[in-house]
């Protein structure tokens, strides 16, 4: 979930149809390093994000918004 204040802003997500997270698993660590969004998940992975991508992010008929990493 993407939040911005107290509200959700979206729900990043790999695939729409099927509602799959962008980890396996939970969220361990998020941190940003230069221009990228990085996130590190309980599956093992270790992903890099468009920073501006995801700031952007805000859906429009559904919360669901579509997010590849790097």
């Amino acid at each position: 979930m993407l939040w911005e204040g107290n509200t959700v802003k979206a729900h990043l997500v790999s695939n729409v149809k099927e509602k799959t997270g962008v980890h396996k698993g939970k969220i361990e660590i998020v941190t940003v390093i230069d221009k990228d969004f990085v996130t590190s998940g309980e599956d093992g992975t270790i992903k890099f994000w468009d920073f501006a991508t995801i700031d952007n992010a805000e859906f429009d008929e559904t919360i669901e918004v579509l997010i590849q990493p790097k």
